[in-house]
């Protein structure tokens, strides 16, 4: 599984772009918010064959309604944070409504819906769902197991964790999906999270001092 690693837009968003053994291709959070992704798959002849979406908030989905337009493609995200993004809270900024406005469109319309256990299928390589309540009301993280490699948005940084001062968010619900979904992980797994630096399942139960 080779996986490139872009920081865009005004919120330093990490995108993932992920690329089986096989050649498929995936972007996982392209939140630019000016088709900048868009931009350097085109550049580099990179066709994805789909989109994921880690969670409901427009630093993270800001490009992917034309990104998936673009390359006739499905979006993938959390069954249960579909209703999340109908709130007024969330639809405020930091991008223009219109942004809002088509990704909820295209998750209607090219929305592939996923739950908690979902195995998903990029060629060859197989990722596992797993979703977590508490920055939102339903996060989703995309696991590798075989790469020991684990996609986590906004849930879980080096030496913190998402915020939950926002709508829908709890930090009991939140540490404690963490404990019982992202910790019983082997402790070697490297973790990608939605903005910052990698780190790994053991780092976190060591030294992360919302965990401990």
């Amino acid at each position: 599984m080779k996986i490139q690693w872009f920081t865009v837009g005004m919120y330093q968003t990490n995108c993932f772009l992920l690329t089986s053994e096989d050649g498929h291709c995936m972007v996982v959070d392209p939140g630019d918010g000016d088709d900048g992704v868009l931009e350097y798959l085109q550049k580099n002849g990179i066709r994805p064959e789909r989109v994921l979406i880690t969670h409901g908030h427009m630093d993270h989905f800001a490009d992917a309604a034309r990104l998936a337009e673009h390359y006739d493609i499905p979006i993938d995200f959390a069954k249960n944070e579909v209703e999340y993004l109908f709130s007024a809270e969330v639809q405020r900024g930091p991008y223009e409504e219109e942004v809002f406005e088509e990704f909820l469109q295209a998750v209607e319309t090219r929305g592939n819906l996923l739950q908690d256990g979902d195995q998903l299928q990029l060629g060859e390589s197989s990722f596992q769902i797993i979703t977590l309540p508490g920055h939102s009301a339903c996060g989703m993280c995309l696991y590798h197991p075989a790469a020991g490699v684990i996609i986590v948005g906004d849930q879980l940084f080096a030496g913190s964790i998402g915020r939950t001062d926002m709508y829908r968010g709890s930090g009991v619900q939140l540490i404690r999906s963490i404990q019982e979904k992202l910790l019983i992980l082997p402790e070697e797994t490297v973790v990608l999270p939605g903005h910052g630096p990698q780190t790994t399942i053991g780092q976190e139960k060591k030294t992360n001092p919302f965990l401990n």
